[in-house]
């Protein structure tokens, strides 16, 4: 069965969202598009699904064309780890003891994402605290290195990272890349993460040799950790500077001051503490030149 092209992805995340809400005044939506930096139709749309979201889970207030977060101390922020025999903590930013998140709890959170935690379950004197994760505010893995596999229909990819407790839906394109030795592994690119009944989805963006001998193994570590991805430029915009006040002295005639070696060059005695002359400077303390 051919995968559905995946949605564009969001621009922000929902902590990027929250951010921008104050405590206490509602913010307008026009304002809010534009704190996010939201100016296609498609963006502005996804906004509007992300701020009915939560608003039906409680996270915010929607008045007329304006919007506030809803205040709750029973939601804690906390990072998610988990291990691979299925246990998963939740970690609290505030320093807290930790929460303890069943696997029915997780509502589709994966090892390392930032999450909305609400506590269903003091602890004891031997018991950790349960809870349930309200809310995905970020998430934590956008690739993935994994091995194609062929399971009935499905062509998935099966991360080599047995916290992540899934499998990613690949095209039908991407079967170029099964291989039944297992001597190469891909890397995946999440297009879709899960959403209630439906599972994630990725596509294959290259693939990676085993043993490659030590620069393959170098790739496959700064794959594996992410390092490969740069985050985006910061936008930034050159804006004229206001000649009032100022005084324009482009006309006049400048000196450029240089440094520079030779016989003739203004030094005196060698000092070691200086930049030597093959690095650039004169290997000497500057003379002092005093005139009456």
């Amino acid at each position: 069965m051919p995968i559905a092209a995946p949605p564009p992805p969001m621009k922000f995340t929902v902590a990027d969202l929250l951010d921008q809400l104050p405590a206490s005044d509602p913010l307008p939506v026009a304002k809010l598009e534009k704190a996010l930096g939201l100016s296609h139709k498609a963006d502005k749309e996804q906004l509007r699904i992300a701020l009915d979201g939560l608003s039906r889970v409680g996270l915010l207030e929607a008045d007329g064309e304006a919007v506030s977060r809803r205040p709750d101390e029973s939601l804690i922020e906390a990072r998610l780890r988990c291990s691979s025999k299925g246990f998963c903590f939740a970690l609290r930013d505030d320093g807290g003891e930790d929460i303890y998140i069943r696997d029915h709890q997780l509502n589709h959170a994966w090892n390392g994402d930032r999450v909305l935690v609400r506590i269903t379950r003091d602890g004891g004197r031997r018991r950790s605290p349960e809870g349930g994760v309200q809310c995905i505010l970020e998430r934590g893995t956008t690739s993935l290195l994994a091995q194609v596999a062929q399971q009935n229909e499905r062509l998935v990819a099966l991360p080599l990272d047995d916290r992540l407790l899934t499998t990613v839906e690949l095209p039908e394109t991407d079967s170029a890349h099964l291989s039944p030795q297992q001597d190469s592994v891909v890397e995946v690119r999440i297009d879709r993460y899960p959403v209630g009944q439906f599972a994630p989805q990725g596509h294959v963006a290259r693939s990676l040799a085993i043993n490659g001998g030590p620069e393959a193994d170098l790739d496959l570590l700064i794959t594996k950790h992410g390092l490969r991805e740069r985050p985006a430029a910061p936008r930034a915009t050159l804006k004229s500077l206001p000649e009032k006040g100022r005084d324009d002295l482009t006309a006049l005639p400048t000196l450029l001051l240089e440094g520079w070696s030779g016989a003739e060059a203004p030094c005196c005695r060698p000092c070691p503490s200086r930049t030597p002359a093959r690095a650039g400077g004169c290997g000497s303390t500057p003379r002092r030149w005093l005139r009456g």
